[in-house]
């Protein structure tokens, strides 16, 4: 009995020491990050009210104007960051991350995201780092059903680590499928790198590994713990490698479509919709008419600019419906962009896809102002060419 007693003291005073470690590091984790807030708030704070005092100086010149204001912007939108940050922990401890899905281009996020990025290396004044945009050319046209605000929080948390972290060199970013419907997104760079025991604790809340490095630079720990719990919402994991003095790697799946097999965001039945085919390349319809042929959609084919516009307006006239146009760009008699123009004339609400084979942002940019809705380059598989159709056929 008293060896019983004895055994069950020393469990319960093992449970108790666990407990007491738990808590003593909680405690000290909160300290840290209470540290960290102070430091993360005082600081930009500090320089805004600073260079705001300095502002109102009366011999103040039109240049130095405009640098201070450039430095407080910079910390006013560090501070919104900051904020935004502490604001999403909060609903992740909670559980009450909303989650609002739609279809959007993946290559138009990440290319939004590289422009945004490289200026901001212009703010920090990190000329030695380049940032590379790297995609295959076979996923260009790919959309995605998920929540592109949150996708684009996390690729941002890992670019601005990416940024931090690394001195020189290049930082490579982009995604490929990984299976029929996982993407797989990643963040390479030249950085500082990590032991590999620290791995885990880096996405542990308000944990800083290296905390004499990221108080000279910023940052509290919240960032990849909030981007880690984001990615396994929308249904994905986040993981990374790499090596101290090398630089790292971070990697997250999103499922390309939440319904399961990315085929069943083909499982589409048109047999109610006209599309309208303008391309004086006859193989060019055959193609597009065998890619459809599975919706079951009604398709009319105009050879050139000018038969396009005149089967639009014919039907129009006589209020039959045109649901939808894929407009190639280079035809006889009237080019796509004139037809296009003369088409929303008519009508501004049939949605226009143009569809040509220069992939150049500048023929994209082109087509929008012409009136078209959206653009396709060639060549392009049925799967994309459906997804892309799919997003503009019943949105009028």
């Amino acid at each position: 009995m008293i060896r019983e007693n004895v055994l069950t003291y020393k469990k319960i005073e093992q449970k108790l020491s666990q407990v007491s470690n738990k808590i003593s590091k909680s405690d000290d984790l909160i300290h840290a990050f209470l540290s960290n807030v102070s430091h993360e708030i005082r600081t930009p704070l500090n320089s805004i009210l600073g260079f705001s005092e300095l502002l109102k100086q009366p011999d103040i010149s039109n240049d130095e104007k405009e640098e201070f204001f450039g430095y407080i912007d910079h910390k006013c939108n560090y501070l919104l960051n900051y904020i935004d940050n502490i604001i999403d922990l909060s609903k992740v401890e909670s559980d009450e991350l909303m989650i609002k899905k739609e279809n959007f281009k993946i290559y138009d996020l990440l290319l939004g995201l590289k422009k945004q990025f490289d200026l901001k290396l212009q703010q920090y004044q990190k000329e030695n780092i380049e940032i590379i945009l790297k995609i295959p050319e076979d996923v260009k046209d790919l959309y995605m059903y998920s929540d592109i605000r949150r996708v684009k929080k996390v690729l941002e948390n890992l670019l601005s680590n990416s940024i931090k972290f690394t001195k020189e060199g290049t930082i490579t970013f982009g995604f490929k499928m990984k299976n029929e419907n996982i993407v797989e997104f990643f963040i390479e760079d030249t950085g500082i790198g990590l032991k590999k025991e620290d791995f885990d604790e880096i996405f542990i809340k308000f944990k800083v590994v290296n905390e004499a490095f990221s108080k000279k630079i910023g940052g509290a720990g919240l960032g990849l713990t909030i981007s880690k719990h984001i990615v396994k919402k929308l249904g994905g994991e986040l993981w990374l490698e790499s090596k101290e003095g090398v630089g790292s790697t971070f990697f997250f799946t999103i499922k390309l479509n939440d319904k399961g097999n990315t085929n069943n965001v083909f499982d589409v039945n048109w047999n109610d919709k006209v599309i309208l085919v303008a391309d004086d390349v006859e193989m060019n319809y055959l193609f597009i008419e065998a890619a459809l042929r599975k919706t079951n959609v009604n398709l009319m084919w105009a050879k050139n600019g000018k038969e396009a516009f005149s089967m639009f307006n014919y039907n129009y006239q006589k209020d039959e419906d045109i649901d939808l146009i894929i407009m190639d760009i280079q035809m006889p008699y009237l080019n796509g962009y004139e037809a296009t123009r003369r088409i929303k004339q008519v009508s501004g609400d049939v949605p226009i896809i143009s569809h040509t084979a220069y992939d150049f942002e500048e023929e994209k940019e082109k087509s929008i102002e012409a009136g078209c809705d959206d653009y396709i380059s060639k060549p392009v598989t049925s799967k994309m060419l459906i997804s892309k159709l799919n997003q503009y056929i019943y949105a009028y």
